[in-house]
């Protein structure tokens, strides 16, 4: 198992999110971290759930869907080194969107409490997802005024 949480530490410090990592950080959380994997079409996150959790991409490609009624709008497409998941996890309120794998999909698992702990030991995280999060929202403005 070791060796396990040293390969998933490695693979973390290439997602941009964690690169600013130092090495005891990422083994940190590797050790937090639970794979899972997704078959093609298989919903990942149900839009309205209330399950806390970030998602990392590790590899496959998954679509995000926000359903209104009976119209679906497709925000984003997001694959590899990618995250989602974030928004309940920091305001605690229900999920925003329905994720769907689009390819066969691994993602890794952080609960609230292990990104938390990690965020308040390398604030580096916090400011890159501040970024990631920031690009979304500027796409998102775009795509309403396009509209």
């Amino acid at each position: 198992e070791h060796s396990d949480t040293a390969i998933i530490a490695a693979q973390l410090g290439r997602v941009p999110l964690f690169s600013a990592v130092a090495p005891g950080g990422l083994v940190q959380l590797a050790k937090a971290v639970r794979t899972q994997e997704f078959a093609p079409n298989t919903t990942i996150l149900q839009q309205d759930s209330s399950d806390l959790g970030l998602f990392v991409i590790r590899t496959g490609e998954v679509r995000v869907v926000r359903e209104e009624g009976s119209s679906h709008v497709v925000l984003a497409t997001l694959s590899s080194g990618e995250f989602f998941g974030e928004m309940g996890l920091l305001d605690g309120g229900p999920r925003s969107a329905t994720i769907t794998a689009i390819t066969a999909t691994t993602c890794w698992l952080l609960d609230a409490g292990a990104l938390l702990d990690a965020i308040q030991h390398n604030p580096d995280i916090a400011v890159a997802m501040l970024g990631v999060l920031s690009r979304r929202i500027r796409q998102m403005v775009h795509q309403l005024a396009a509209d």
